[in-house]
């Protein structure tokens, strides 16, 4: 008995050591890095401010979700106290003529619910509630786009951190085994995060 409580004390400590270290799904992956031969997530990454400019690109449902998803990494993600989320949602607003309060979240269309979803796991990944909400229901418009199944897989993994470590590697192995899914995202960026989020396989019992 005490040899299993000291097992299960000692595989706490581990956890609790890698949340404080900042080593978490979120704050690790980096996607746009990858994306560096585009302007906009360039000029993200020296900024790390969330623009006018910005939310307009974020807005139109023409702009490749990859460049949106490289774009939204690049802004430094935040324990708490970012708004970038509240910025784009008062942006939508203002481009349905209404107010944030009134939004209707389930009118928007696959990209803006993707956008405002990672924006707010990016703001506060304490929040994966609402950001996975968000998600799913752009999961549910856009079925077949990898970037936007990686990044709710990433959502999940960063809840799951708090109770299973397993499930981080579970609900990215689903991603990967997909193959109805349309790979728009680049290779190198797929790589990053699929080796990040393998690590957490080894918490899986065989």
């Amino acid at each position: 008995m005490m040899r299993k409580y000291s097992t299960c004390l000692a595989a706490l400590l581990l956890m609790s050591t890698a949340l404080t270290a900042d080593d978490t799904p979120v704050t690790s992956i980096d996607i746009s890095k990858y994306y560096n031969d585009y302007q906009l997530v360039k000029s993200t990454r020296k900024t790390r401010v969330l623009t006018a400019y910005t939310s307009r690109y974020l807005a139109n449902p023409t702009k490749p979700i990859d460049i949106k998803a490289a774009t939204i990494n690049a802004l430094e993600p935040a324990y708490k106290g970012k708004q970038n989320a509240r910025f784009f949602k008062n942006h939508l607003a203002s481009k349905y003529r209404t107010s944030a309060q009134r939004l209707n979240i389930d009118a928007l269309n696959a990209h803006e619910l993707f956008c405002l979803g990672y924006l707010t796991l990016n703001d506060n990944y304490a929040r994966q509630g609402e950001a996975i909400t968000l998600l799913k229901k752009a999961s549910a418009k856009a079925p077949h786009s990898y970037t936007i199944a990686a990044v709710l897989a990433m959502a999940r993994g960063q809840r799951a951190l708090k109770s299973d470590w397993c499930e981080v590697w579970y609900s990215t192995e689903k991603v990967l085994g997909d193959k109805k899914l349309n790979r728009d995202l680049r290779t190198r960026a797929r790589q990053e995060f699929m080796q990040y989020m393998k690590k957490y396989k080894k918490y899986c019992k065989e």
